[in-house]
């Protein structure tokens, strides 16, 4: 960023780019709605909160607003240089400097306020970043606080901690995102001969963050983690490039970067729904800025569906790196991106995370997994689905829920979408998966349309020594899904669970699904099964014994409450019936 970003050729191109209108459209709207207000405040109350009720969201509220605030000024005091802006701005920028502390409670102990976090290595990124970019418009005493203030608390932390932070040696996106984060704030705020010395000390930690993928490129806790993580590891990357260009050149043509970087593409359904498996969703959006930039450095990078892309006030954290890269890389290397077509979708096997991404049976599309239950972030949903049929999500994975306390401690599996029993997974003899290193799927089948795995290993369960799922998708037959068992003793009670987000019917031993809010599918009437949402159909009823449809009020991620249909079939599964077999069309 350093040579390029201050040049008022590069702002004239971002003001008349077109597919940034819309962007800067919403970027204005929100700059009036602090034409009027004040800085929002911290309050101790629910700062305690956290710490009292587990709550997250009013603390974490505020904060981000204030964020807001900090990302929309600065970039319209860049856009636009107007003196109100900035003075808005200095303001803001005071404010942060004033906060006592930088992390958020959920990831801090309360005994050391100057915790490196997320938040606080992504707010020392913001200052050091909006002070450069505004050095000759900013007064003197704000940069002078904010150099100060991401010293103290960011760099000199980092550098003088008698102990290693916890994300130094963990293999997620906190890697990514506090090492650039603390390598961007140091290029742009401490003296040459400093950075060096602090790149050696990081540089194990990127490289944790590359191991955190497997060879086949997936980012296991989901398509936001992996946007995430990324967008801080090239916001570091391009600016090193100019710091320090032989070791930014050996980083990024690490081998296994190819296929990371080919990830995003391979989530997406047909009509911009994405893989929701982890703590992802089903709504993932793309960050333009990021796909560009990576699209001109690495080849076969395909940009999503252009109704994905996210725009100015998609992100709720309203982060710094993306906010400015969203412009000025989209300016630059709009060339070289290509966008997804029809032919692109296609079917991806990824062998390291045992998943299937298959659009190419179109209308019906299916993601499937094996995987394990120990995984990043994890959900207890070996052998689980996602169903589409003409582009609706019949059949669901729920994906994050609202994070709480209890959401990342020993709590975690009481909460329902963490659980089997919110995935398209069997209950067996009334167990539900479990979670642990032990919980590991054994892949025996991974083709085009096809993906067989051995899941015993997931249930707990004396007795069950083999389950196999195989699921098929094909262009004319829909889904089939096949669970073979085989048990010791006479008889075990399986019964195969269906999640979804449109309500069922049962007719007959079938479940179909409504059509519209008042619209009923009348299954016994009609000649046409493409008249249909979807059907989910039994193939023979030896062993079935009873059909429940229930309601459960799930909370997403946005604190929003969602209704989540639950199907069951219950059946008896004998020595002279070991297979179950479904058809979904």
């Amino acid at each position: 960023m350093i040579d390029y970003i201050h040049g008022e050729e590069l702002r004239n191109d971002v003001l008349s780019t077109p597919e940034l209108q819309k962007y800067i459209e919403d970027l204005a709207t929100v700059r009036k709605e602090y034409d009027n207000r004040i800085i929002s405040e911290l309050p101790f109350s629910q700062f305690r909160d956290y710490y009292v009720s587990g709550n997250r969201v009013n603390y974490e509220h505020a904060y981000f607003e204030r964020r807001k605030r900090l990302v929309t000024l600065a970039l319209t005091s860049w856009l636009y240089g107007r003196e109100e802006d900035l003075r808005q701005l200095e303001e803001v920028l005071w404010a942060v400097c004033n906060e006592y502390t930088w992390a958020l409670p959920a990831h801090m102990d309360i005994d050391k306020p100057l915790t490196i976090d997320l938040f606080a290595a992504e707010t020392a990124f913001a200052l050091s970043e909006i002070c450069y970019l505004l050095s000759n418009k900013l007064d003197r005493p704000v940069k002078d606080r904010c150099r100060k203030e991401t010293k103290r608390r960011v760099l000199d932390e980092y550098m003088g901690a008698k102990e290693a932070y916890n994300w130094e040696d963990m293999s997620n996106n906190w890697c990514a995102v506090c090492a650039g984060s603390i390598a961007v704030s140091a290029m742009y705020m401490m003296e040459d001969e400093y950075i060096d010395p602090l790149l050696d000390k990081l540089e194990p930690t990127f490289q944790h963050f590359l191991d955190s993928f497997g060879s086949d490129g997936t980012c296991l806790e989901g398509l936001s983690y992996w946007t995430y993580g990324l967008s801080f590891y090239f916001a570091f990357l391009d600016l090193l490039r100019i710091k320090r260009p032989e070791r930014a050149f050996s980083m990024m043509h690490v081998g296994k970067l190819q296929k990371i970087v080919e990830f995003q593409q391979k989530c997406y359904f047909k009509g911009g729904e994405t893989v929701s498996f982890s703590d992802s969703s089903h709504t993932e959006l793309y960050r333009r800025g990021l796909t560009y930039y990576l699209a001109s450095h690495y080849s076969n990078v395909i940009v999503p569906p252009g109704h994905r892309v996210a725009q100015y006030d998609t992100d709720p954290c309203f982060r710094w790196c993306n906010g400015i890269r969203d412009l000025v890389w989209t300016v630059q290397y709009k060339g070289p991106a290509v966008s997804m077509k029809e032919e692109t979708f296609d079917s991806y096997r990824l062998p390291d995370a045992q998943w299937l991404v298959s659009s190419s049976s179109y209308p019906y599309e299916l993601a499937a997994k094996g995987g394990s239950n120990n995984e990043a972030h994890n959900h207890n949903d070996m052998g689980s689905f996602i169903f589409y049929k003409n582009d609706y999500e019949i059949l669901t994975d729920l994906g994050a829920g609202e994070y709480t306390k209890d959401y990342f401690n020993e709590n975690r599996y009481t909460i329902f979408c963490n659980r089997s029993l919110s995935h398209n997974v069997p209950i067996i003899e009334e167990h539900e998966q479990k979670a642990g290193i032990d919980s590991k799927a054994t892949l025996l089948v991974l083709e085009k349309n096809h993906i067989r795995t051995e899941l015993s290993a997931g249930y707990d369960i004396e007795g069950l020594e083999e389950y196999i799922r195989d699921l098929h998708v094909e262009k004319k037959q829909g889904l089939k899904i096949m669970d073979s068992f085989k048990f010791s003793g006479d008889c075990m009670k399986v019964t195969e669970r269906f999640v979804s987000k449109i309500k069922p019917v049962r007719v007959g031993n079938q479940v179909v699904f409504e059509i519209g809010d008042n619209e009923k599918v009348d299954l016994e009437n009609s000649r046409n099964r493409q008249e249909y949402l979807a059907i989910v159909r039994p193939k023979g009823t030896r062993g079935l014994v009873d059909i429940c449809l229930t309601e459960y009020e799930h909370v997403g991620h946005d604190s929003s409450i969602i209704t989540v249909y639950i199907i069951d079939f219950e059946y008896v599964v004998s020595e002279s019936m070991r297979t179950i077999t479904f058809e979904v069309y």
